[in-house]
């Protein structure tokens, strides 16, 4: 990675510089063969192209895409998190008011 951000990173930079109009229909291409590719199935292309439909309908809405990224990411961490507080305190939810800083949150 050093080595790849040393001797790369100019070159990395220069995809700013690809016009918009070459640029997304590629990437759409690369998206779609990317759902493909995992199960093999046109299902998933299908959930791709109407997710990526929604997305576009959100953001010429102005709808921020900060925390649907940051719920996306943090999601299936704070799941298992929640669950494995749940095994300790044997499903009691007063595990998560116990504390002043769980309290906080």
């Amino acid at each position: 990675m050093f080595l790849q951000g040393t001797y790369f990173s100019k070159a990395f930079a220069n995809v700013v510089k690809v016009p918009t109009n070459f640029l997304i229909p590629i990437l759409i291409i690369l998206c779609v063969t990317g759902a493909y590719a995992v199960n093999n199935t046109i299902f998933d292309v299908k959930v791709t192209i109407v997710f990526g439909a929604i997305a576009y309908v959100l953001g010429k809405q102005n709808f921020p895409v900060t925390p649907m990224l940051l719920a996306i990411i943090l999601g299936p961490i704070i799941e298992v998190s929640m669950r494995r507080a749940l095994l300790l305190s044997e499903g009691s939810y007063s595990i998560f008011f116990t504390r002043p800083i769980s309290l906080y949150f």
